[in-house]
C-alpha cells in the first residue's frame, strides 16, 4: 500500500451484494471506502457514514480506469460477479465477461494506479473430492462459476500486483431485498409461507456468515496480508442439516423441510459434494474466530437490518 497515507482508502465492488453489504456494515475505523455499484437503484442504497457510492461496471475499461484514477485507493477489494451457478454455466459468455475479463480490467486499474488488489474467490474452484482443502491445495473446478473463478486467480498470481485472495465457502446472512437469495434467505421465507422445500443431503461444506467473511476480508487488509486465505464457518454439515438448523433456529415448521439426493434436481450445474475448508490459517493469521451455524443464524434472529423491509419477514 502507498505510504505516508493516513487513511487507507478502498474501492470496494460489487457493493450492493451480501458480501459487500456486510463489508460496509461491519467496516474498521481508518479507512475511506468507496463502493462501487452496478444495476441498482439509487434510491435504494443503504447510507453508511464515511463511504461514498459510485457507479461502476467492470465490464466498461473505461469506466474502470476512471473510477480507480479518481479514488486512488490504496487497495481494491473486488467481489462484483455473476454467482450464480447455474447462471454461469448456461450463460458462459456472460460469465466470462463479468467475472474474468472485468476482473482482468481490475486488475489493470490497479496496475496503473498502484493499488494492491484483493479478490473474492470461492470454494467452486475446487472438485470436493478431497477435503477439507487447504490454501495450498490444487484448483480443479466442475463447473463454470468455478472456472471463471480459477482463471482470474491465475490472472492475478501472474499480475505483479501485491494480492490476497479469499476463497469464501458458500455465505448466507441477510441480504439486500433487491439482490439474489442465499440458502437461508430463501428458506426462511419458503418455510414462513408454509411451502414445502426439497433440500439435497448429499452435498456438504463449512456453511460461512457473511459477517464472519467481513471480519475476516477486513483482517486482511488491515494486517495487510498478502496470498490465499480459505474463509469458512466453524463445523462442516450438509445443506439439509443447515436447513434444520434454519427451522429450529427461527422457530419454523421442520416438516415442510424434505432431503433429496442432488440427483433430484435435473438440468443444474454439477455441484462437487464437499468443498469443506481447513480454517487453520484463518484463525490463526487473521484471529479470526470461525463461528458456528448456531451462533451466525442466532445473530440473523435478531432481523434485517433496519433499512430493509422484507414483505415476508414478520
Amino acid at each position: 500500500m502507498k505510504g505516508g497515507v493516513a487513511r487507507t482508502k478502498v474501492l470496494l465492488t460489487g457493493s450492493t451484494g451480501l458480501l459487500g453489504l456486510s463489508l460496509l456494515r461491519n467496516r474498521p475505523a481508518g479507512l475511506d471506502v468507496c463502493a462501487g455499484y452496478y444495476n441498482f437503484p439509487e434510491e435504494s442504497l443503504i447510507g453508511f457514514a464515511g463511504v461514498r457510492y459510485v457507479p461502476l461496471d467492470i465490464q466498461k475499461a473505461d469506466e474502470v480506469s476512471g473510477v480507480c484514477e479518481a479514488v486512488s485507493p490504496d487497495i481494491v477489494v473486488h467481489t462484483a460477479s455473476i454467482g450464480n451457478v447455474d447462471y454461469c454455466e448456461k450463460h458462459r459468455a456472460q460469465a466470462w465477461e463479468v467475472n474474468v475479463e472485468g476482473s482482468r480490467r481490475i486488475i489493470e486499474a490497479c496496475k496503473r494506479v498502484g493499488a494492491a488488489l484483493l479478490f473474492t474467490s470461492s470454494n467452486a474452484v475446487f472438485d470436493g473430492e478431497h477435503p477439507p482443502y487447504a490454501e495450498d491445495d490444487a484448483p480443479n473446478p466442475i463447473d463454470y462459476y468455478g472456472k471463471t473463478k480459477q482463471q482470474t486467480e491465475l490472472d492475478i498470481a501472474g499480475s505483479g500486483l501485491e494480492y490476497a485472495i479469499a476463497r469464501l465457502m458458500t455465505m448466507y446472512g441477510w441480504n439486500h431485498p433487491r439482490e439474489r437469495s442465499n440458502p437461508v434467505t430463501w428458506q426462511i421465507e419458503k418455510l414462513i409461507k408454509g411451502e414445502k422445500v426439497n433440500i439435497v443431503d448429499d452435498i456438504f461444506n463449512n456453511h460461512l456468515f457473511a459477517g464472519n467473511a467481513a471480519s475476516a476480508i477486513w483482517a486482511i487488509v488491515g494486517k495487510q496480508r498478502r496470498g490465499i486465505y480459505h474463509l469458512a464457518g466453524g463445523e462442516i454439515i450438509s445443506r439439509y442439516g443447515l436447513a434444520l438448523k434454519v427451522a429450529q433456529v427461527f422457530g419454523l415448521d421442520r416438516d415442510l423441510i424434505q432431503p433429496v439426493p442432488s440427483s433430484f434436481f435435473s438440468g443444474i450445474a454439477p455441484r462437487p459434494k464437499n468443498t469443506s475448508y481447513a480454517i487453520g490459517k484463518m484463525e490463526r493469521e487473521l484471529s479470526v474466530r470461525a463461528v458456528s451455524v448456531n451462533e451466525g443464524l442466532s445473530l440473523m434472529k435478531k432481523g434485517p437490518p433496519q433499512e430493509w423491509s422484507y414483505g415476508w419477514y414478520p
